[in-house]
C-alpha cells in the first residue's frame, strides 16, 4: 500500500535523483518490465520503473515501507493521478 503521507512532488525528486541511467539503480530494479514512469521535465523525458520511483521517494520523504508491499496495481494509479504519464509496454 502506498504510504498517504507520500506527496506528489516526491516522486519528481525521486527521479531526478535517480538519473538516466539504469545502471546507477539498484541491480533488483535496472530492467523496465511492463510498465515505465516518464519523467514531466521535456527536456528528461527518462523511463523509469514506477515501484523504485516510489520506493525512492518514499525513502527521501523518510516514510518506512518496511514491509507493506506494493505493485503496479497500486504503483500505476498513484503516478497517473500525479499527472505522470505512463507507458504499458506490453502495449504500446
Amino acid at each position: 500500500m502506498i504510504p498517504k503521507e507520500l506527496k506528489c512532488h516526491q516522486a519528481k525528486i525521486a527521479m531526478d535523483q535517480l538519473g538516466p541511467d539504469p545502471a546507477a539503480w539498484p541491480k533488483y530494479r535496472q530492467q523496465l518490465k511492463r510498465w515505465a514512469v516518464i519523467h514531466p521535465d521535456q527536456d528528461k523525458r527518462w523511463r523509469m520503473p514506477p515501484k523504485l520511483v516510489i520506493s525512492v521517494a518514499a525513502k527521501n520523504a523518510g516514510i518506512n515501507l518496511g514491509n507493506r508491499r506494493f505493485g503496479p496495481d497500486e504503483a500505476v494509479p498513484w503516478l497517473r493521478s500525479c499527472g505522470f504519464e505512463i507507458l504499458d509496454l506490453d502495449n504500446p
